[in-house]
């Protein structure tokens, strides 16, 4: 019976560790269609992403999963993230609101990026086929939310702030 109990956990953890692969993912996708350089470098790598501090630790590697790491490690991976979201949020004038989760975050800025996207604006046809092109990605970012979101049952605390 305890071994069921185990391997639940296991994959509840392999769940969540993924989601945050995903999360880094979109925030590095996010800082190279916004042209943001990010303070701490993101390596997406689906469940074992993690981010690098190039100039404070320049060989150390912060993973966003637990599993064999130092748990300092993972729990500054994770204030890193949050730290790079903030700032994508910051790029955009948008308030980085104290306390709000992660993916909360990343949704307000792709919220605010598709409502700029589909504002009637005096733009050039080029422009305007362009934008016609990209709305559906944004569409797609926050589906990718919602999935994200999904994976989140029962509000894992992880995605608050520390």
């Amino acid at each position: 019976m305890e071994y069921a109990h185990t391997n639940n956990i296991a994959k509840d953890d392999e769940i969540m560790y993924t989601a945050l692969g995903y999360i880094a993912h979109l925030a590095f996708m996010l800082s190279k269609y916004l042209q943001v350089n990010l303070r701490y470098r993101i390596i997406p790598f689906s469940s074992k992403s993690f981010l690098k501090d190039e100039i404070k630790d320049p060989n150390g590697e912060y993973p966003l999963y637990k599993k064999e790491v130092e748990r300092d490690r993972y729990e500054k991976a994770i204030i890193f993230l949050r730290k790079n979201v903030e700032q994508l949020l910051f790029s955009r004038e948008l308030d980085p609101t104290e306390g709000a989760p992660i993916l909360a975050r990343l949704k307000a800025l792709v919220d605010a990026e598709a409502t700029w996207f589909l504002t009637d604006r005096d733009v050039s046809t080029t422009v305007a086929a362009s934008i016609t092109i990209e709305a559906p990605d944004i569409l797609l970012v926050n589906g990718v939310c919602k999935v994200i979101e999904g994976w989140l049952i029962n509000g894992k605390s992880w995605m608050k702030k520390p």
